[in-house]
């Protein structure tokens, strides 16, 4: 049986170091964003 991570570790191994911390940034900034927001939402 395929485990769902054995996938996920064969495609970060597949993808270029670079290209994934650039996609890992990207997630980053738009959740921190995204948290700012609900934060001065509820403190307003």
């Amino acid at each position: 049986m395929i485990k769902a991570s054995d996938i996920f570790v064969k495609r970060i191994n597949i993808i270029p170091l670079e290209t994934a911390l650039k996609t890992f940034f990207l997630i980053f900034f738009v959740l921190r964003s995204i948290i700012a927001l609900d934060v001065s939402a509820s403190l307003s």
